[in-house]
């Protein structure tokens, strides 16, 4: 299946470009918690994924909001189950809408290339992978227990699962 031949082309990204090194963007990926408005059973397997600042560049709220429409787009052509999420730092100072998919590793890693994202997050068995997808010099990390990183929100509730 190719994944949104068309519709990411059409999308002009005018981002403002991002300084930070990538081991530095790579140890601020690891420190991410989760904000799900519905949770997910904890036998499933599956990839989590954002359109937002692609390539590490920062863009703004009406780019990423564009962006994660198309994303979402792809996930559903998929038509494997999925949920809305944030991923977002302990402080919540830095949130971005992201999607938790099931499907596999290697499907996640094409989808998150063909996003322009520089990783993803992997999760079997309540572990939690960061997973390289267009970032170089570093490897799939454990970063910890995924129930350890997971808050639930408060004031709205992710979308359901579509098929």
């Amino acid at each position: 299946m190719k994944i949104g031949q068309f519709r990411l082309e059409l999308v002009e990204i005018n981002c403002t470009k991002n300084y930070t090194s990538m081991q530095a963007i790579w140890q601020i990926y690891k420190n991410v918690v989760f904000e799900f408005g519905q949770l997910l059973s904890p036998n499933l397997d599956f990839a989590i994924i954002t359109a937002h600042n692609p390539l590490g560049q920062v863009c703004s709220a009406g780019q990423n909001a564009l962006l994660d429409r198309v994303l979402q787009q792809d996930i559903a052509e998929l038509g494997v189950p999925y949920r809305s999420l944030f991923g977002c730092d302990a402080a919540k100072s830095h949130m971005e809408k992201s999607w938790a998919i099931a499907t596999d590793k290697n499907m996640a890693i094409r989808l998150a290339k063909h996003h322009k994202q520089n990783a993803l997050y992997w999760v079997a068995d309540d572990k939690l992978y960061l997973v390289p997808a267009l970032m170089v010099g570093v490897q799939e990390e454990f970063i910890g227990r995924f129930s350890d990183k997971v808050i639930r929100a408060q004031n709205h509730r992710a979308l359901t699962t579509q098929q």
